[in-house]
């Protein structure tokens, strides 16, 4: 919806201080409120006026952030121009744990990432079979030893063919497929498969009450997943260009994990998995960690 055409001039009023403010005949409604961060998560009356004759309320509205699904280059750039859209925290290189014909893993247990974090990596997939995927599993403790089976684990990622996978695992080793409606996932697939390619993917999830008691029950786990199909420049440095495939809250948008009382440890095992692939072609040493 414009924010002017032909006939009406729709005025938008917040009604905490009675405020109008006037769109521009240019805009449309989403840019018009993209433009104006002083009415997210308020209250506003939307009015259309005609020339001549009186407004019309056209009703009242909560105005909430706009998500922005192409997020520009912007942020801090790491030593490796690695782009971190949300993470500021300490930053740690996880190196290849596990080279086996159909199972190629980067692993290592993290400590201070409990209350969340953000993982990148680029990589290229050379001789491919059918089962081969480029996923990570997250927000959980060990898959095996004491206390496994209570953990649980989101697993989101590609299939060979660019299809983006949802999936959460527990207990250890079943996985369970989940969908997402239009308004939290944009893209279902990439454009573009694993073999032959440099795919860039990166995680952040967070518990939103920012507490280490966090969980789907208590205050909801924030969900996210970036894809980049053409990573490096000319240069094999970075370009950044990440796209948003997902974001969710687990326990309010909709219930993913089980139990929702999960609530991940303060020691992750921060997990990709590059199956059923001969050879990896991987940027700037493996998978890279930060806390938020």
């Amino acid at each position: 919806m414009s924010t002017v055409d032909d006939r009406f001039t729709f005025w938008f009023v917040d009604k905490a201080t009675s405020q109008i403010i006037k769109g521009s005949g240019s805009n449309t409604f989403r840019d018009f409120i993209k433009e104006h961060p002083e009415l997210w998560d308020k209250t506003i009356q939307i009015q259309a006026r005609q020339h001549g004759y009186d407004k019309v309320i056209l009703g009242d509205f909560t105005i909430k952030k706009p998500i922005d699904v192409n997020p520009q280059p912007g942020g801090d750039i790491d030593i490796n121009g690695i782009q971190w859209l949300a993470a500021k925290g300490k930053q740690t290189l996880i190196k290849q744990s596990r080279d086996q014909a159909d199972d190629d893993r980067w692993s290592a247990n993290v400590t201070g990432l409990g209350k969340g974090y953000e993982a990148t990596m680029i990589a290229k997939s050379i001789d491919t079979s059918s089962g081969a995927h480029f996923a990570s599993k997250l927000f959980g403790g060990n898959h095996s030893g004491d206390g496994s089976d209570k953990q649980r684990w989101y697993d989101l990622g590609l299939r060979l063919n660019g299809d983006v996978q949802l999936q959460w695992e527990g207990p250890h080793p079943s996985n369970h497929s989940f969908t997402l409606p239009s308004s939290k996932q944009f893209i279902k697939n990439i454009g573009k498969g694993l073999e032959g390619n440099h795919i860039g993917l990166k995680w952040c999830v967070q518990k939103v009450n920012g507490q280490q008691n966090g969980s789907p029950e208590n205050g909801g786990v924030r969900v996210r997943m970036w894809a980049d199909s053409d990573p490096l420049d000319a240069n094999g440095k970075p370009k950044n260009g990440w796209k948003l495939v997902c974001d969710f809250i687990d326990g309010v948008d909709l219930e993913v994990i089980q139990p929702q009382t999960f609530s991940a440890p303060d020691e992750i095992d921060v997990e990709i998995r590059r199956s059923n692939t001969k050879t990896h072609v991987v940027y700037a040493g493996g998978q890279h960690v930060r806390a938020l």
